[in-house]
C-alpha cells in the first residue's frame, strides 16, 4: 500500500467520524413535539399499522439507527445493515432481511384494507416501497422534519 493511498484511506477514515459526530449529535438533539427518536418512531410505524410484536419490527428500528448514524450506510444496505443488525440480535443476514420485509409488507396490507392512505404521503407511490427505498424514504422524513423543527 502505498503513501497515498494511506492518506486517502485516513482521510475518508476523519470524514466518516466527522460525520458519524454530526449525525450522533444530530440524533441527540432531535425532538419531534418533544418526542425522542425512539418515540417518534414508534409513532411513525404505528400509523404504517407495524405490530412491534413482529419481530422485524425491532431489526427495523435498529436499522433506521443505523442510518441515521451514518447515512453512507444507505449504499450498502445488504452489506452494512444486515450484518450489524443480525450481529446485535444474534440472528442471520437473511432472517433479519426476511423480518424487515415481512413488518413492511403486512403494515402495506394493513393500510390498504383500511384504504388508508399514509404510504402513498409517505413515499408517493401506489406500490409497496421496498426495504431500501422504505429506510431511506423514512430517514429522509425524519431528516426534513428535523430541519424544519430547526427552522
Amino acid at each position: 500500500m502505498t503513501a497515498k493511498e494511506i492518506k486517502a484511506i485516513l482521510g475518508e477514515f476523519k470524514e466518516f467520524l466527522n460525520t458519524k459526530q454530526k449525525a450522533a449529535e444530530f440524533m441527540q438533539e432531535f425532538l419531534y413535539n418533544d418526542m425522542t427518536l425512539d418515540k417518534y418512531l414508534f409513532s411513525l410505524f404505528r400509523k404504517l399499522y407495524f405490530s412491534p410484536k413482529l419481530l422485524g419490527y425491532n431489526y427495523l428500528l435498529h436499522g433506521i439507527k443505523i442510518v441515521m448514524l451514518c447515512p453512507r450506510n444507505m449504499n450498502g444496505l445488504l452489506k452494512v445493515i444486515y450484518p450489524s443488525v443480525a450481529k446485535e440480535f444474534k440472528v442471520s443476514k437473511s432472517s433479519v432481511e426476511r423480518a424487515i420485509r415481512h413488518v413492511i409488507e403486512v403494515g402495506w396490507q394493513r393500510a390498504k384494507f383500511a384504504n388508508d392512505t399514509i404510504y402513498k404521503e409517505i413515499f408517493n407511490t401506489n406500490y409497496k416501497p421496498t426495504t431500501s427505498e422504505f429506510i431511506a424514504s423514512v430517514v429522509e422524513k425524519i431528516r426534513i422534519e428535523g430541519i424544519n423543527k430547526a427552522s
